[in-house]
């Protein structure tokens, strides 16, 4: 199994960076990263050097082949990303918090449904919301 991943590592290798951080190749690069046990280390690069990291859109559709634990790997990356480039909208506050839900850190996610409610445009929809998430 390990030879069969390194072969495929090494095929993708020989696709340029840019192509391979598009939605057809990306899945590929995830799933391998995923059952070697390096995806990790691939956020860790992404969050170093965000310039060098998949559009977030080609990053939530390529998750859906990851196991559960790495696709909230991936998705808190994505979800992170976008609050921290002021992308302050609720999918991305009840993405975060459901990820925080699903790895019990209920007080993270909490704050974050807060946080939610004081940004928001429309409070009265987005408490509804986040009341719902938290049910």
């Amino acid at each position: 199994m390990y030879k069969r991943q390194a072969e495929t590592r090494a095929e993708l290798s020989r696709i340029p960076d840019q192509k391979r951080r598009t939605s057809p190749w990306l899945g590929a690069d995830l799933r391998i990263a995923d059952a070697d046990g390096s995806l990790a280390r691939l956020i860790a690069q992404w969050r170093k050097h965000p310039e060098s990291a998949p559009a977030s859109n080609d990053l939530r559709n390529a998750v859906n082949l990851l196991s559960e634990p790495s696709k909230r790997i991936v998705l808190r990356f994505v979800y992170e990303q976008a609050l921290d480039a002021r992308q302050l909208t609720a999918p991305n506050f009840l993405g975060l918090a459901a990820i925080d839900l699903d790895e019990n850190n209920t007080p993270g996610a909490v704050t974050l449904l807060k946080r939610l409610t004081l940004v928001s445009r429309d409070p009265y929809a987005d408490a509804d919301a986040s009341a719902n998430r938290c049910v």
